[in-house]
């Protein structure tokens, strides 16, 4: 029987064109606990992946978004060990309804310039890609964990025209 690979998502909501500021939370549980991050989470049994993207933002942040207002800006495949652990399809979105909040999964909601993104809190990946989402770009990754998930053994990523 083949293994089915976890497909995730997540959003980074984005404000202020002119400044650019970009919402992060902290994990309070579940994959990731304690570390800054965007919103998201597994695509579940039936669900389209805009419905799991614009559903996980609004559980972890409050904020509702159209999918129409979703942009997709990256796939990425993760492996640990040359193992595939999961797919991941980032959005951006800068239109939204609501005020963000804390939430069961996610708290210390914080808007953070571009600049100050605090990188060295979070996946020891997450410096390498996301500054290629917030540069405006779309690709497509492959980001390969050492064992533990702590160190990159290496990442490439292809620019999509």
């Amino acid at each position: 029987m083949e293994k089915k690979i976890p497909i995730s998502t997540i959003v980074f909501p984005i404000r202020n064109p002119q400044n650019p500021e970009v919402l992060l939370g902290r994990k309070l549980r579940g994959f990731g606990v304690g570390k800054p991050n965007g919103f998201g989470g597994k695509v579940k049994e039936g669900e389209t992946i805009l419905i799991t993207a614009s559903r996980e933002l609004e559980e972890e942040s409050g904020l509702v978004v159209h999918q129409d207002d979703l942009e997709e800006v990256a796939i990425i495949h993760f492996f640990e060990n040359k193992e595939l652990i999961f797919l991941c399809y980032v959005f951006v979105v800068r239109h939204w309804m609501g005020s963000e909040r804390d939430t069961e999964e996610m708290g210390s909601l914080t808007w953070f310039p571009l600049e100050q993104i605090p990188y060295q809190e979070m996946w020891a990946a997450d410096g390498m890609w996301m500054p290629i989402v917030f540069s405006g770009k779309k690709f497509n990754a492959i980001v390969i964990f050492k064992d533990g998930m702590n160190e990159i053994e290496s990442f490439t990523w292809n620019e999509r025209v």
